[in-house]
């Protein structure tokens, strides 16, 4: 790959952390000082179409009326959204046909049969052993192709009329923005606390579009996504420079307390709570489960679960290398100083610290002055408000080393009792595991913990799971760890099946399903159901195709039959036929992470030499 060519893909390595496509920021508001923490949630205006633009679903019915007192108040106001360069479409479809252990439905088994983190993480880790070569390519591993899908995905969430803007405002008085996104229906669910990484703010980016699609539109969960404390909206709010889970680990829980306080109006829509963080915003939900770990009351823990997806775990290894490996060094380089530009006239203590010229500082020059800038604002807070939670109870801050020792999670890994999995890339070009999730996985070895594991792919690079390893694959490990954590799953996360009228393969002796697909289509009553099927004779030839290459063998080996099936024939929340492009595409990818094919046996169709006659899919009940 030319230097060129680098120089693009870490550019759009860096855009899929931060959602460096800005929006307009929430307007400011005044900080009150409040001893409790606050949510305002945004109500959504009525929009106007755009010339040209596509027809947008109404909503079905009114929401689920939600008062807010108190701590929640509603307005009127809600960020532009942001644009996409080149955009495409997830359907949530995995990579290639697999054979029936490395189906997304086996993993959900795996899961399952071991509760305890640290045996999800080993079985975990074998059924990527196992199945590495089905579930994804070669090219793959080499490569910033997943990680360009991941960052031009497109995705228009706040057209959905059950995502809110939201502001937090926390017991310190700092403010942070987000989205929240609510179920219409009165049901006690999992409620997931998601923090997106280094850079970003509340905007469509992403980090916070994959939050929303793999846990609200794939998943049976209330979602609350927030941006990162290194986001300039965040910086300029609060005047602060700040970094590290220490700090952002304490939001979290603080947070998590109040959605199940006895006054939040709406903790009685929330059966547990969970945190999810991805890149340094997986650093701060780290701190989170440690801090509840350490602060709840035995047995009534604020938080349930934690997952840290690609994580930061030593965050001055990170940062480090953020500065001065080539080449991503020079864009954390461009984009550090435009964020300066953006908040040096809010932040005092960038004034104090940068000299003049500071615009033209590079590499290890520039890191140095941002990590004496990050020190000089803890160490000037924690002087007049020691921390108050433990294992930092009267800390103060007062040099940087100590800075960086309270931010690597390693030495305090020890002192976590909610369950919490790591799941990193091998081949992560930013956030290098070398440096992060590997040390955490050898400190486990010598002190291991029930309670917290890592989970390696050897594809991904950062973030991209999904699109390296299989859509369905990544929104099944993802959905089903939250659920074997959430106490309540058992009585409420039930199968329903339903039998597939006219949906019958026209199997001939030999012949096998591999593969299924689901695809909706705008207004339309139906949803296509297109069967990949494995023939045992190359199509219009002589020669036979070897089953001992069933998923992966030679294009002629396989034909296609599509077959339409009515909506009202299915086990969706919804029978009625989507409209516009977010519906369209949520459909879409509901059906094919979440719907199963059973033979009349009721095993999987896929692989068995009987067609489908079922669909099975798992539902909040």
């Amino acid at each position: 790959m030319s230097k060129t060519k680098v120089l693009i893909s870490a550019s759009i390595l860096l855009f899929a952390v931060s959602g460096a496509l800005a929006i307009e920021p929430l307007p400011e508001t005044e900080i009150h000082g409040l001893e409790g923490v606050k949510l305002e949630i945004y109500q959504r205006p009525p929009k106007a179409k755009k010339p040209g633009e596509k027809r947008q679903a109404p909503p079905r019915k009114p929401p689920v009326p939600v008062k807010f007192p108190g701590d929640l108040t509603v307005s009127d106001d809600l960020p532009e959204r942001t644009r996409n360069w080149f955009p495409w479409d997830p359907t949530g479809v995995n990579n290639f046909p697999t054979s029936t252990e490395c189906t997304q439905d086996s993993l959900r088994d795996l899961i399952w049969k071991n509760r305890k983190a640290c045996d999800q993480g080993k079985a975990i880790n074998g059924w990527i052993e196992r199945c590495g070569n089905e579930i994804s390519s070669p090219f793959s591993r080499h490569s910033f192709v997943p990680l360009i899908k991941y960052a031009t995905m497109t995705y228009d969430f706040l057209d959905n009329p059950y995502v809110h803007a939201v502001k937090a405002t926390l017991p310190d008085g700092r403010m942070l923005t987000g989205f929240v996104a609510m179920k219409p229906d009165d049901k006690p669910r999992p409620f997931i606390i998601a923090k997106c990484g280094v850079f970003c703010n509340a905007e469509q980016s992403t980090t916070h579009r994959a939050f929303m699609m793999h846990l609200f539109d794939e998943s049976p969960f209330h979602v609350l996504t927030l941006a990162n404390i290194t986001g300039s909206d965040f910086q300029k709010t609060n005047k602060a420079f700040s970094v590290g889970g220490f700090d952002e680990g304490r939001q979290l829980y603080q947070i998590a307390q109040l959605v199940r306080s006895p006054d939040s109006p709406i903790a009685h829509r929330i059966s547990s709570v969970h945190v999810m963080g991805a890149s340094l915003g997986g650093n701060g939900a780290l701190y989170s489960g440690l801090y509840s770990s350490l602060n709840d009351p035995p047995g009534i823990q604020s938080i349930q679960s934690v997952t840290a997806v690609c994580p930061v775990v030593v965050v001055e290894n990170s940062a480090k290398r953020l500065y001065s490996a080539k080449p991503i060094s020079t864009v954390a380089t461009f984009e550090t100083l435009n964020q300066i530009k953006r908040v040096f006239s809010f932040v005092p203590v960038l004034g104090k610290i940068l000299p003049e010229g500071w615009h033209k500082l590079r590499g290890s020059k520039l890191y140095s002055k941002i990590t004496e800038a990050i020190f000089e604002y803890y160490r000037d807070w924690t002087a007049q408000h020691p921390w108050d939670l433990k294992p930092f109870v009267g800390t103060k801050v007062t040099s940087i080393e100590q800075f960086w020792k309270l931010n690597d999670f390693r030495y305090y890994m020890n002192d976590v009792r909610v369950p919490t999995l790591t799941i990193a890339a091998e081949n992560d070009g930013l956030v290098k595991v070398d440096g992060n999730s590997k040390l955490l996985m050898e400190a486990l070895k010598k002190t291991p913990s029930d309670y917290l594991d890592t989970v390696f792919f050897k594809q991904g690079n950062h973030c991209a799971f999904g699109l390296a390893n299989g859509w369905g694959n990544y929104s099944m490990l993802l959905r089903e760890y939250v659920l074997t954590h959430s106490p309540e799953a058992l009585d409420h996360w039930k199968p329903r099946t339903v039998r597939l009228e006219g949906a019958r393969a026209d199997l001939i002796q030999g012949e096998r399903v591999v593969q299924a697909t689901w695809q909706a289509h705008e207004t339309e009553e139906f949803m296509e159901l297109t069967y990949t099927i494995f023939s045992s004779r190359m199509t219009g030839e002589s020669m036979e195709c070897s089953f001992d290459r069933l998923y992966k063998a030679d294009s002629r080996c396989y034909r296609q039959q599509k077959i339409s099936i009515p909506l009202r024939d299915l086990p969706l929340p919804s029978k009625e036929p989507p409209m516009g492009d977010y519906e369209v595409t949520s459909l879409t990818r509901f059906a094919n992470t979440r719907f199963s094919l059973l033979n009349k046996d009721h095993e999987l169709a896929v692989n068995s030499p009987y067609p489908p006659e079922y669909v099975q899919v798992w539902e909040w009940r």
